[in-house]
């Protein structure tokens, strides 16, 4: 079973990195559109002022006082999976192995791909640009994907602070596959938290002179435009007193179709229907809805994410926003 969920925080660094360019060029402050349906599109403000507010704010857990708290939320995962010996809590210690495997598991991601706006790869095995004017071998394209996959999902070892990372590991410790849940009760990533991430590891790869080239000349924007996730998952869950936010979970390929990822998955159902909270997750294939909805998912609604001027073929991108109610 191959079971992926995505991480809206790649918006956030984009956010916080056009604040730090916004004093010396208007160039990077383009205009989000956030979608609330598949058929309407209202339109925001600027990521600036995005970023600004995302700082200025106050750094409140995501839930009220009475909602689920990191620790209780570990204790009760534990506790769902104490009869899988291959299950465990990963630490700091883990972090490099698991975001390799995060960026393994999504290298093949028709949603980083739409990001990174790559020519598709033509019969002939060369690529044939489709919406971008450059031309990357097969190679070249899955290392480029891996590259930014790496970056985004380094954001994510951040739920070591905020959540629970959960991994599945085989009998020579090796992590096969990974799982980030951040509970109500905890605090969501700061700005301040991506503004170190970038001091630390640079600017999205996009941006740099040295990989900007291998990107797509929408893909700035398109990085931009996934905070309309962030935005709706705020309003969708305000009614919700308890709830659980599966930020990510995938599995290293070579690992896919063998059952990994929906042992976490059935280890993070029985922890929430232990404390009674909902479970939410975006993700962005009919294939990937029907078997979340088999889990026990409902569709909240399905957005199209858009990058302000983009006119290529593939200028929307759909997404399922999906929760699963406490049983």
């Amino acid at each position: 079973m191959k079971v992926e969920t995505r991480t809206s925080m790649a918006s956030m660094a984009a956010a916080s990195l056009l604040l730090i360019l916004a004093n010396t060029s208007n160039a990077f402050a383009p205009q989000i559109i956030l979608p609330h349906t598949s058929t309407s599109h209202i339109s925001t403000s600027t990521s600036t002022t995005i970023a600004l507010s995302m700082l200025l704010s106050k750094n409140k857990a995501i839930g009220k006082s009475k909602s689920i708290k990191k620790k209780d939320l570990a204790k009760r995962l534990l506790k769902s999976s104490h009869q899988e010996t291959d299950i465990s809590i990963l630490t700091k210690h883990d972090k490099e192995e698991f975001v390799n495997v995060l960026a393994d598991s999504f290298s093949e991601d028709p949603l980083f791909q739409w990001v990174a706006n790559l020519p598709e790869e033509s019969s002939d095995g060369t690529t044939a640009p489709v919406s971008t004017s450059i031309s990357i071998t097969p190679a070249k394209r899955h290392d480029t994907l891996v590259d930014l996959n790496t970056y985004i999902f380094g954001l994510n070892a951040m739920t070591l602070k905020r959540g629970t990372v959960m991994g599945v590991k085989d009998s020579d410790d090796c992590i096969q596959g990974v799982m980030c849940v951040i509970p109500s009760g905890s605090r969501m990533v700061t700005g301040w938290d991506i503004i170190r991430h970038i001091l630390k590891k640079g600017l999205p790869p996009m941006y740099r002179l040295k990989t900007k080239a291998d990107y797509g000349k929408m893909s700035t924007k398109r990085l931009d435009s996934l905070y309309a996730m962030t935005k709706r998952r705020k309003t969708l869950m305000k009614s919700y007193p308890q709830w659980i936010y599966l930020q990510t979970i995938g599995v290293n390929r070579l690992h896919q179709g063998k059952g990994v990822g929906g042992k976490l998955l059935r280890s993070l159902i029985a922890a929430a229907d232990a404390s009674q909270a909902a479970i939410y997750l975006e993700t962005e294939s009919a294939d990937n809805e029907a078997l979340y909805k088999h889990f026990g998912f409902r569709t909240l609604e399905m957005i199209k994410l858009f990058a302000p001027g983009d006119k290529s073929e593939d200028s929307h991108f759909s997404c399922y926003l999906m929760v699963r109610d406490p049983q």
